[in-house]
Order: C-alpha cells, then structure tokens, then sequence
C-alpha cells in the first residue's frame, strides 16, 4: 500500500458519510443513555441522520432509494448501539477476573460466547446490501474476528485464537485502502498478535514475517503522518458523531453524571497515533522474545534495548520489568566482553529505583548481586589480561550498543589492571555489593542464590590471589574462601542441595589443595630444617583436600550420570593422588602407606576411564574428551612408577630391619 498523505485522510474524513475517526476503549455510557431506550424516539434518530446523508451527498444529481437508505441508517445506528454495547460488555468480561482458581477462564468464555452471537446477528449477515454497506459490514465483522482471536489466545488456545485473527485479515483485506486507513492501528494489533501466537506455538520462524509487517505498517504511517501536529488522531468528529454524542451528554448531565472526554465508536476505527507508537513498542518487544528463543541473541538484544528506549521515552514501563531488563541485557554484555554497556545497563536499572531504601528492596537487591558479578567478571577478566602480558585492552570492551537518554547517564570509561592495587579496588567493589545484596537474600529463604554468592566472593579472592606476590597473603586469601565455603556445608540439607553439595566440596577440595603446595613450598624451601609442627600441619591440610575430594566422588559415583562428571573425577583424583604422594612422615612404613594410596587413586581413575569408554563405545584414549587425553597419559605414566618407588623404600625398610 502506498504511504497516506494528510490530504488523503482529510479527503477520506470529507467523502464518508461515517467519517470514523478514532479507536479507543469506551464506557457504557451509550447503552445507558435513555435517548437509545426511548423506542418511540426511532423515527427521530432515523430523520436526523437521513437528513445528515442526504446533506452530505456528494454528487446532488444521484437518486437514493428510500428503502436501501433506511437500512444503512438502521445499520449504522446498531453499529452505534448494541453492536458497540456487546463489544464494551464483552470487553469487561475479557477484563473481569475470577476468584475461583478452579476455572480462571469462566468470564472469558462468557465472552466468548458473547462475540459468537455478535457474529451471528442479521446485520453482520444481511441477504442484500450495497456495496458501501458491505465494507462497513466486513470491517464490523474483522473487529469481532479479531477480538474472538484475542480471547482464544488468552485462553491458551492458540491454534483457534491464530486462525481467526488470519480471517479477521482477510475480512480487512477486502475493504478499499481508503477504508483500510482507519483501521491500521487494529490490522497493527493484528499481525502483532499473529506473529506472538506463532511463536508461542513454538513456531517462531513463521511468527517473524507478521511482526515484521506490524513493523512496516508503524513506519508507514509516522513517515506519511510525520508533520501533522496532532497528537492522537487524524480525524475529527462527524457531525452524526457529535449528534449522538450530544445526545448522551444530555441524557448524562440530567442524571448529574459527567460526559467522558475519551469517548468513541468501535466500528470508527482512525489513526490514533499514542496507541501506534504503544503497539510498535509491543512488536519490538515480541521481536526479542522471538530472537531469543531462535538463539539469535545479538538480535535480541537490540530489539529488547530498541524496547526499553521507547518505554523510558514515553514513560510507558514497570519500574520491576525494566530494572530486571537491564539485568538480563548486562548479563548478555559481560558474556560477551562489552563491559562498558554492561556497566552502564546496571546503572541505568539502579536509576530507576525509589530513592526510599525500604522500598522495592528485592529488586535493589538483585541490581546489587548483578553489579558484584560484573566488578567480579571485570576482575576475572583484568587478571587474565595481565597474565598475558597484554598492553591494552580489546576494543570490544567499550563497544557502545544502546543509550538512554533521558537517564542522563554518562558512558563509562574501562581501564585495565596494571598492578595489584587496580585489581583491590575491583574486589572492594564486589565484595561491597555482595554484602549489601546478601542483607537480603539471607540463608534462610534464599538458599540457592545465597551459596551462589557465597562461590562468587570465593572466586574473587582466588582470582586476586593469582597476582598477589606474597605467598601469605595468598594463603590467607585461600583460607578466608575456606571460611566462606565451609560455613554453608554445615548449614544446607545435602540431600536437597546435593549439587550445591558437589560444588562446594569440589571447590574446597581445590582450596586446601592450594593451601598445601603452598605450604609444601614453604617447607620445601626453608632454609631452616622444618619442625614437626609444620609437617602436622602440611599433612592435615592436604588429608581435608583428600576429605572433600572423596565425598564429591563417592556423591558422583551413585549418580545415573556419573559419566558426565568424567572432567571433575579425573582432576579430583589426580589431585588427591599427587596429593597422597607428597604427605610426610618420617617413617618409611607410613611413607608406603602413602604412596599406596596414592597409587589406588590412579588405578580407580583408570577403572573409571575405561568404563566411561566402554559406556561411550571409545576404542582409543585418543578420543578421549581434549581436557581429559593429557590427564589419562599423566595418570598411566604414575601407575607404571609409583610400584617403581615403592618397592625400593619396602627394599630399604627391608635391609633396616
């Protein structure tokens, strides 16, 4: 369709004797007003639009039949009367909730009902009419096509609900373009819902095209429409619209009842260009949830940014909704490494907040566990960079993707991590914001998002512990993620929590492993001759890895899928195996002990690496997963050596004797 000029819906408004001007949701005020219940009145109303039409004539010399005139009257005072009235009352029960859990749907099937039977009436089916009549006819039909659409939809019937909102556009497609003008913020709503049904249907590549169309039809009408200065519709009121509305102000004013100013005809369509904009805001939203079920994230989120730009704009967003979306697109941002849009999503969702602290305190606090991960993930990532020696940092990182303008918000500068002090700032900025979201999100009724917390302060002592010069201060750093991990373990259920179970005790399997080499250094390299307290405590460091690292596995090895777990049983006994190897005792009877039970570590690692072979039908540990091949040859080199080792000290135990 070609785009529409101000001149054609002038035009359009001059030559209909209709003149439909506006959609917008109404009262019952008309079905009230005692000028439609007074039957003898009829006669009345039928000249006073007779004499209406017949003023408003366009060529004078044209001859009417009487009869044909008076039914298109009649038409259009019903179109005015019930018809309107049974669209409102069916409206308030689509609107109307029910208590009884038991049947949610009970008002909307009512409704359903209702919409059916409007359908069904003789004027929607006359035997003849003239051609101008059948077009209003088709558009009254396609209304109430489209709303028994929406109510099977929201039912959850989708299919039913998809295929009357198809007919509803196939009604609308037979009218004239000039017709069709009006009712383009309908046919919008239309494909809008077409394209979400598909998609909730789970066919999200059929559901693009029609999104698309609404998308289309948006810009259709703002670039034709982009210099009128009104602000909602393009058309005025008919004088058979004020004739009518002058007859419900007078019945209203007797009963001391006010005349509502947003007040209009379903059957008259118009552009109302608030509601355009409101329901392209609703395509670009159904456009993220479509992409992102399609895994097209990079399209997602842009629609889903493209979204929240318009909700803030014209002020049109749920304070909860819109925080929680720039959470979700901070959480995509940080993924892939843009962390200055990342930053600048949190801030932008922290803005919004009321500043009364007691208020919306769940959500502050979710913004705060999601700006701790980000300072966390910027710390993870600045540690790994000046691992590598790396000069500046990728160009990715301060990429912009979106703004909000009306936040006022300045877009953040990233800097990289040249030494410890930079990254002791980014650990005080999340450990801050940790504590503060875990004032809420206690033990106590937030187990799971609690003990993620908990593993993520972890994680930002062991990260800054990679740079930290001072081997103290980095044992320190492992035992305070002790502290941390073992004050959960001793207060959750594990059979309810068994894979947070599996997780913390990997996890302090790891510690106290770290722990131990870095006092095995210590003593390995003393220039002093070690004491047997510090052998002790070597010792019961590395038996707590060894500890932990046999409950995770004893856990994984009754588990149906304890094949899944082949990456972390083989660091795990390898660790405890290496582990067992370097415990100290200066009798050489108790050094066997040791070593031999280090050597039952490999030969349970290569018990399990074969069966996992067998279960998966590998033939050669080449084809072992890439993080496993290294460990499994590690692991075949010990178990040919450590019986090496061990009959020489049974040997020297041997000739003591």
């Amino acid at each position: 369709m070609e785009n529409i000029s101000e001149a054609d819906l002038s035009i359009t408004t001059e030559s209909d004797p209709l003149n439909l001007p506006q959609t917008t949701q109404v009262d019952n005020q008309l079905k009230q007003s005692e000028f439609w219940n007074q039957a003898n009145e009829f006669e009345e109303q039928k000249q006073a639009v007779l004499k209406h039409t017949n003023e408003l004539q366009l060529d004078s010399e044209a001859k009417v039949d009487q009869d044909q005139l008076l039914l298109a009257v009649e038409l259009t005072i019903w179109l005015h009367t019930e018809y309107q009235a049974e669209l409102e009352e069916c409206q308030k029960l689509m609107d109307k909730l029910n208590d009884d859990e038991s049947k949610p749907f009970l008002f909307k099937y009512q409704a359903r009902e209702k919409y059916k039977k409007l359908l069904e009436n003789d004027y929607l089916n006359p035997k003849s009419n003239s051609q101008q009549q059948s077009q209003i006819i088709d558009c009254a039909t396609a209304i109430v096509k489209f709303k028994l659409g929406l109510n099977f939809f929201d039912c959850e019937e989708y299919s039913d609900a998809e295929v009357l909102m198809r007919e509803s556009l196939e009604v609308f497609d037979r009218i004239s373009d000039v017709l069709k003008i009006r009712y383009f913020n309908t046919i919008q709503d239309i494909y809008n819902n077409i394209g979400i049904t598909y998609c909730n249907r789970g066919s999200h590549e059929k559901g693009i095209p029609y999104l698309l169309k609404a998308e289309q039809i948006y810009k259709m009408v703002v670039d034709s429409t982009e210099n009128t200065t009104q602000a909602h519709n393009t058309s005025l009121l008919n004088d058979f619209d004020q004739y009518l509305l002058s007859q419900i102000e007078q019945s209203q004013s007797k009963q001391g009842v006010p005349l509502t100013q947003d007040f209009a005809f379903y059957i008259n369509g118009g552009i109302d260009k608030s509601k355009l904009e409101k329901n392209y805001t609703l395509t670009l939203f159904y456009m993220a949830q479509v992409y992102t079920k399609l895994g097209q994230n990079e399209k997602a989120v842009q629609f889903c940014a493209d979204t929240m730009k318009r909700q803030l704009a014209f002020k049109e967003y749920d304070v909860k909704d819109w925080a929680v979306n720039c959470i979700n697109l901070s959480e995509y941002f940080i993924k892939n490494g843009h962390f200055a849009q990342a930053e600048y999503c949190l801030f932008a969702g922290v803005s919004i907040l009321p500043g009364d602290l007691s208020k919306k305190r769940k959500l502050r606090a979710t913004l705060q566990m999601q700006l701790a991960r980000y300072y966390l993930e910027r710390l993870v990532f600045g540690v790994q960079n000046y691992v590598k020696n790396n000069e500046a940092i990728p160009e990715i990182v301060e990429r912009q993707f979106v703004l909000f303008p009306e936040l006022q918000l300045k877009f953040p500068h990233i800097t990289d991590i040249n030494d410890i002090e930079q990254a002791k700032l980014l650990f005080r900025l999340a450990n801050t914001q940790f504590k503060k979201a875990m004032d809420y999100y206690v033990l106590d009724g937030y187990v799971t998002e609690h003990i993620q917390m908990k593993q993520d302060l972890s994680k930002l002592y062991k990260h800054l512990a990679i740079i930290e010069p001072n081997a103290q201060r980095v044992f320190a750093m492992q035992d305070r993620r002790r502290e941390l991990l073992e004050a959960i373990i001793k207060d959750i259920n594990p059979k309810a929590y068994e894979v947070q179970v599996i997780e913390l005790e990997a996890e302090l399997s790891d510690i106290f492993s770290s722990m131990f080499d870095i006092k095995y250094d210590e003593i390995k390299q003393s220039p002093k001759a070690p004491k047997k307290a510090d052998f002790d405590e070597l010792n019961q460091i590395g038996q707590r890895s060894i500890y932990y690292s046999h409950d995770v596995v004893e856990i994984i090895m009754k588990k149906e899928e304890k094949f899944d777990y082949l990456q972390a049983v083989v660091n795990i006994q390898l660790s405890v195996a290496r582990i067992y190897s370097k415990l100290y005792d200066k009798s050489k009877q108790k050094q066997v002990q040791y070593l031999e039970s280090s050597f039952r570590e490999y030969e349970k690692l290569k018990k399990f690496t074969i069966e996992f072979m067998k279960e998966k039908n590998i033939t050669s540990p080449k084809d072992l997963p890439q993080g496993v091949q290294e460990s499994y040859q590690i692991m075949l080199e010990m178990y040919e050596l450590l019986p090496v080792k061990i009959s020489k000290i049974n040997a020297q135990i041997h000739q003591q004797s």
